[in-house]
Parts: C-alpha cells; structure tokens; sequence
C-alpha cells in the first residue's frame, strides 16, 4: 500500500472531505483570480469615486437582498438529508418545494423594496453630490436583475450539496467567476452602467449552468408525488428562525462596514475600503470552502452521537488554519505597498492603514471557519445569533465613532474588533454546549470513517442517505 493509500483510503471520510473541498476551492480560487482581475480593471478604469459609488450601489441591493432571505437552505440540508435517510421521499419532495417557493416570494419582496427605496437612499443616506444620486438609483435598480435571474439557485445549489455534487459546484463557481470578468469586463467600456449590465448577463448563463445540474439530482426523490407542503414550513420554521436571525446579523456584518462608510465619507473613501477588502480577502481564500463543507459532515458525526470525532476534527482544522494564515498574513502585510502600487496604480495607496487592519481580521476568520457549521451541527444556531448580535453591536458602535474621525481606517477597525469579540464568544458558548478541550475517547473516531469507506454499489442499493448528500463574482 502505497503513502497515499495509508493517508488518504479511497472512499474515507478524510479521502471524501479533502476532494469535495478541493472542488469548491478550485472554484473560489477562479472567482478570487477574476475577482482580482476585474477589480484592479475597474480600479484603473474608472477610479476611486466611481468605482466607489458602484460598490455602494451594489452592497445596498446585496443587503436587502439578503436581509429579506430567510436562509431556508440550510434548513432543506438538514430535513432532506432527514427524509432521505428515512426514504420519505413524498416529504423530501415538499420539502424542496417549499425551498422554491419561499425563494419566489422573498426575490418578488426584495426587487419591489429596492425599487421603492432606492430614490431615498440615493438623497439621504448616500454621501454624494446630487449630480451623482440619478446614477447611484439606476445602479441600484438595475442591479436587481440580478436577483430575478438567479431566484431558484439557491435551493437548486443545495440539492447539489445535499447529493454530494461539489464537482458541479466547483464548476459553477468557476463559470461564475469567468462570466462575471468577462462580461462585465466588457462593460467597463460603458462604465458603471455597463458592469451592472454585464452581470445581468453573466447571471443569466451560469443560472442556466445551475440547473442543468441540479435537475438529476431529482431523480433521486423518487417517482414525483410530494406531499403537503405547509407542514414542511412548520417543520423547518423554529430552525428557520433562529438561523434567519443569525443570518440577519450576518448580513448586517458583512455590509454594515460599507453602508456606515458610504453615509459619512465620500464615495472615494469606500473605493480605498473596498480594495482594501478585496486584497486581504485573499488570505480567506483558503479556510472559506472548508466551512461550506464541513457542515454536512458534523451533522452525521453529531447524528451518531460522536462528540470525540467533532472534537477531533475542530482541532485539526483549527491548528491547519493558523498554520496556514500567520505566515501568509505576514507576507501580504508586507508586501502590500508594492502589489498595489503596481496592480491597482499608487491612487489607492492610502488604502495600505485598512489593509494592515484587515489582514489581522481575516486571520481571525480563517481561526474560527468552524463555529458557525458546528452551532447548526449540533441544533443550536441560537449561539450563532448571539454572537453575531454581539458583532453586530460592536461593529456598529466602533464604526459610529471612528469613521468619522479616521475615515475607512475606523472601518477596518470596526471589522476586526467586532470579528474578534463575536468569535471569542461563540466558542466560550460552544464549549459549553460541546466541550471543546475534553478528552479524546479512544475508537470513537473510527467509525464515521468505516462508514464513509462504503463503496457506491452499496450505498446504491442502500438507496439516498444523508452521507450521499452533495453537498461572487467580480466587483
């Protein structure tokens, strides 16, 4: 047996978690590779204060957007894996409908709200010139295409992870990211206008992508005959809440640093903090895939009542991303004056204060990729939700006062500092629910990996199980 078999046996769980990761991290390092490209195009092209006013449009619409979804993905990965495993396949089939139909609903509400509020966040809350507000709303409403497009991937992209079809969601990031660079690189000849049409476009052709490869996975919810659907609400609906609050705060986490910025700073400053943000994403590169896995994986070892194996596994990843992250951190830090200086031109050079800041943030993330996925792992996203209302608090605070005073620097320090208290308090809330530093029993973690080690026959006339489940672009 040769080093590979030894440390990597065919069809065990190590063998399985690596490849499936290796597919979603090909497809988000061509995404981080178009990303980069596009965003030192755009850069270049149309400068920092109109390349700031388009991230700002956009981030409102990707707020609201995402302030309107109630995140029942997650829901449909775990009671899908549920019905499959107990071949209740009339539920499994009500289930996904239901994924479709909430997603229709909430899309129709978030373009209808856009388009009534975008008139008053260009005049009152944006921090720009009335010249500049009929751009900024034409912007915000056509970016809205967008979410019309791709209204069924989000319940299509699960029933891939659900089936284990990371191949093909490895390549629909891939195709992702190309589209996105390619037409709205296109588009930059048009300007601001034309990005946003140039992502309708590409939203249009990897949404087909989407579905194409969704629609075999179907096949295996059994003949079509799904049974009520309304009960599928009501059994997803305490799991909806409480990891739609979560994502609520999540959402306000992830944009809040840009809408808080864009109302006290000019459009230029949100152009220095966006590439800011763009360049020390790349340290996050690494450790994002593996949360996106992994999940599946926890429940299973959760399901089989094996809090040594989770226990196991967390350690490993978490002494894998510090080992990966201080380094590579050190080196971006250092060399960040010149890779600007020659991708970006040295215009955005004031960007270097925030990106030293945000470098740190990102290897906090990378620290902590587990947190989120063992909360929902073990039924208790309401620990995510505390801790991300606690960054939310201090995020919003911290900005409030700094911004003002120093700009987006005061941004980038609001990230950090509400990263690093949110996350130190997830996992003083984890370890209680799930001690993190007790003992390893002996064996325990074995036998997830024996069942991972089936072979496709078997697990085929076995039928579906959870363990057969599958599990942005430029600007």
């Amino acid at each position: 047996m040769g080093l590979r078999e030894r440390w990597l046996p065919p069809g065990s769980f190590r063998e399985r978690l690596i490849r499936n990761t290796g597919f979603i991290l090909g497809g988000d390092m061509t995404i981080l590779a178009t990303g980069m490209v596009f965003t030192i195009l755009a850069a270049r092209i149309l400068g920092p204060a109109a390349y700031g006013l388009l991230q700002l449009s956009l981030t409102v619409v990707r707020f609201i957007d995402e302030f309107m979804d109630v995140r029942i993905e997650e829901s449909i990965v775990r009671y899908l894996s549920d019905d499959l495993v107990r071949r209740d396949f009339p539920s499994a089939q009500a289930c996904v409908l239901a994924g479709y139909l909430t997603d229709l609903l909430l899309t129709a509400i978030s373009v209808t709200l856009i388009f009534a509020a975008a008139p008053w966040v260009a005049r009152a809350f944006f921090h720009i010139e009335p010249a500049q507000e009929p751009q900024a709303i034409l912007l915000m409403r056509l970016f809205t295409g967008v979410l019309v497009l791709k209204v069924l991937n989000g319940t299509s992209k699960t029933l891939l992870r659900v089936f284990e079809r990371f191949r093909a969601l490895g390549i629909y990031r891939s195709a992702k990211g190309v589209c996105d660079l390619l037409f709205a690189g296109i588009g930059l000849f048009w300007g601001t206008t034309g990005v946003v049409a140039g992502l309708l476009a590409s939203a249009a052709v990897t949404t087909g992508l989407v579905q194409v490869f969704a629609w075999p996975t179907l096949r295996n919810l059994g003949p079509f005959a799904p049974g009520p659907v309304w009960p599928q609400f009501r059994r997803m609906g305490r799991f909806v809440f409480q990891t739609n609050l979560s994502g609520y705060l999540k959402s306000f986490n992830k944009h809040a640093d840009m809408l808080i910025l864009g109302h006290f700073a000019p459009p230029e400053a949100a152009g220095f903090y966006r590439i800011a943000m763009s360049y020390s994403n790349l340290l996050g590169v690494a450790a994002a895939p593996l949360g996106y896995v992994i999940f599946p994986t926890m429940s299973r070892m959760h399901a089989l009542g094996d809090p040594a194996q989770i226990r196991r596994l967390l350690r490993r990843i978490t002494a894998a991303m510090a080992a990966y992250s201080l380094p590579a951190a050190a080196a971006m830090v250092w060399l960040a004056p010149s890779l600007l200086a020659l991708t970006v031109k040295r215009d955005f050079l004031p960007a270097i204060p925030a990106v030293h800041v945000l470098v740190a943030a990102f290897v906090v993330a990378n620290v902590t990729i587990w947190t989120r996925p063992v909360t929902l792992a073990i039924g208790r996203p309401g620990l995510s939700s505390l801790a991300n209302g606690l960054q939310s608090v201090v995020m919003a605070a911290t900005a409030v006062v700094l911004v003002p005073r120093i700009s987006f620097v005061g941004s980038a320090w609001a990230t950090f500092l509400g990263m690093l208290v949110a996350n130190l308090a997830v996992i003083a809330m984890i370890h209680r629910a799930l001690p993190l530093f007790g003992p390893l029993e002996k064996g325990a973690a074995r036998a997830p990996v024996r069942a991972g080690g089936a072979s496709r026959r078997s697990r085929a006339q076995r039928g579906p199980t959870s363990s057969d489940s599958t599990g942005g672009g430029a600007p």
